[in-house]
């Protein structure tokens, strides 16, 4: 960023837009790193506002934001002027991200949006996952938690069929935030309907067992959720532990998230895949689960 000025003159002199615009957007991306790096300072969590480190702390995350917004709105500008997409695409989703930590959500979408459609004109698969990406990690600032996870899972599996482990990162990321999030909703319901003891007998009548879910349906449906999980079209065998054919921490994290939501009543605790490690185990849990009185 020092050398900002002189660069962009030798990019002039040399009448080289393409080359300015990938420099303003290396700013652009500069700035931006700057400010997010800045939001694990501690001075961002002080209250005393008019304490002069605060202040200047303060001023430093306005200055990098704005400075980010500046280089790459430049960086379109020439970006437009040399008709490249890609340039285009990626200089749109730097605007989209400053356009989200400032809670402008429908400015982050249409620019995340525009950014989509560049890259899906020139076939640009890498960058088409990353705007589709962003586009949960928005829906989870808009406290849209459902969309932001189920397109996050689904950034992760097209990830992993193209081995694209920077993508995967990224939504892998999202889809962790979102865990954490949910985690202390994840206690179960203890309370059970009881019928009050009886005069004569004193005995207590308990609510029927429910009739559960078929387990051939949830194992058919349990094999589907793990491979697309781990990224695998062949069948997987239902006795073998799951951790040991290819998912990992991380993948155990969102096959457990699919699993919640799709297995509606049935509560399924953050140790799932240490205590049922197995297809096989997993639906006997699951059915003997969805038997229980709610």
């Amino acid at each position: 960023m020092k050398f900002e000025s002189e660069a962009r003159s030798l990019c002039r002199k040399a009448e080289d837009k393409r080359g300015e615009a990938v420099l303003m957007q290396t700013i652009a991306q500069a700035h931006f790193e700057k400010f997010t790096k800045g939001l694990s300072d501690p001075r961002e969590r002080m209250a005393d506002k008019k304490n002069p480190a605060v202040k200047a702390h303060d001023k430093m995350m306005r200055d990098s934001i704005k400075n980010s917004f500046k280089a790459a709105k430049v960086a379109l500008t020439l970006a437009k002027n040399t008709d490249n997409k890609e340039l285009q695409g990626t200089a749109l989703l730097l605007i989209a991200r400053v356009h989200m930590v400032n809670g402008r959500d429908k400015e982050a979408i249409k620019a995340k949006d525009e950014a989509l459609q560049h890259f899906s004109d020139i076939g640009e698969k890498h960058y088409e996952l990353i705007a589709k990406t962003l586009g949960a990690e928005i829906a989870l600032g808009m406290k849209k938690v459902d969309q932001a996870l189920s397109q996050a899972e689904e950034a992760v599996g097209k990830a992993r069929k193209m081995k694209d482990a920077n993508a995967e990162q990224y939504a892998i990321d999202i889809i962790n935030i979102i865990s954490s999030m949910q985690a202390p909703m994840m206690v179960e319901d203890q309370s059970f309907d009881m019928v009050p003891m009886s005069a004569a007998g004193g005995e207590v009548a308990v609510a029927a067992e429910l009739p559960g879910l078929d387990a051939n349906q949830v194992r058919e449906q349990v094999m589907g959720i793990a491979r697309e999980v781990v990224g695998v079209d062949d069948a997987l065998y239902s006795d073998s532990p799951l951790m040991e054919i290819g998912m990992d921490s991380l993948s155990a994290v969102q096959f457990r998230n699919i699993l919640t939501r799709t297995m509606e009543g049935v509560s399924m605790p953050a140790s799932l895949m240490f205590d049922y490690p197995s297809i096989n185990q997993i639906v006997d849990f699951v059915v003997e689960e969805s038997k229980k009185p709610r």
